[in-house]
């Protein structure tokens, strides 16, 4: 009877660790789900990239979410609670949209359109569908005088 208890009992410790990870996962997404948020893949991009596979970076799934004066952006698999990017709106300038085509077509999740930024002297790239790209472009257009992000 001794030999099996100590297998069953790393078995129950890893089942539980693992049902623990998956309920912190859920309360994580429920939590950044508050408010205004959508999903938005990111992807950092060149400055001098003229194609896709110019681009630098690889696509990151995410949520975004709108706070005053920034936008949060969150990892999805991921259990931290803090955004892994702040956006500030007076910094966050977009210069234009596309279709994802060729590999990032695969990368991204269906339906979406790139949505082509500038931060501050960074490029990135924003991978939401058009509804959220209307918010977003909405919200950097509404800010208060002097605090206004750009859409070109």
């Amino acid at each position: 009877m001794g030999a099996f208890t100590v297998p069953l009992e790393i078995a129950g410790g890893l089942a539980l660790l693992l049902v623990l990870g998956a309920t912190l996962f859920t309360v994580r997404r429920l939590i950044i789900g508050r408010g205004a948020a959508f999903d938005c893949s990111l992807r950092p991009g060149a400055p001098d990239a003229v194609s896709d596979a110019d681009r630098t970076g690889r696509w990151t799934i995410g949520v975004a979410r709108y706070a005053s004066d920034r936008l949060e952006w969150f990892r999805v698999f991921s259990l931290s609670p803090r955004p892994a990017r702040l956006l500030e709106r007076s910094l966050l300038e977009v210069t234009g949209q596309r279709q994802p085509s060729g590999v990032e077509a695969r990368a991204v999740l269906p339906g979406v359109t790139v949505v082509i930024a500038r931060y501050g002297t960074d490029d990135l790239d924003l991978a939401m569908t058009p509804e959220a790209y209307t918010g977003l472009a909405s919200w950097l257009e509404s800010a208060p005088p002097g605090r206004t992000g750009q859409v070109t």
